[in-house]
């Protein structure tokens, strides 16, 4: 279940409001978090070794990028990932 699914699943606030879920969109981060953790906490339970868990962004839609741009693309990439104001980086770019 990706934040975005969740957010569109849940987006009709008349709806939410009738099911008793009011501002259930705006928490979507912080209950995907949740189940990650603890999805994360039954696996190593059951003896599995977890290296990392989170919650990701999938594009809906991808673009191609020709050979020539991709050595641009990337170098953007990680001078955004760099930058100390950054957290996460997302793309919708595919690279053969």
């Amino acid at each position: 279940l990706t934040k975005r699914n969740f957010i569109n699943f849940f987006r009709d606030e008349e709806h939410m409001t009738l099911i008793g879920a009011s501002g259930l969109p705006a928490k979507a981060d912080k209950l995907c978090r949740s189940a990650v953790s603890l999805a994360k906490e039954a696996l190593k339970k059951k003896g599995h070794n977890i290296k990392s868990a989170d919650v990701i962004m999938v594009p809906k839609s991808t673009q191609d990028v020709n050979e020539e741009d991709q050595e641009k693309i990337i170098d953007l990439m990680e001078t955004i990932d760099n930058h100390d104001d950054v957290n996460q980086v997302y793309s919708n770019f595919l690279i053969n």
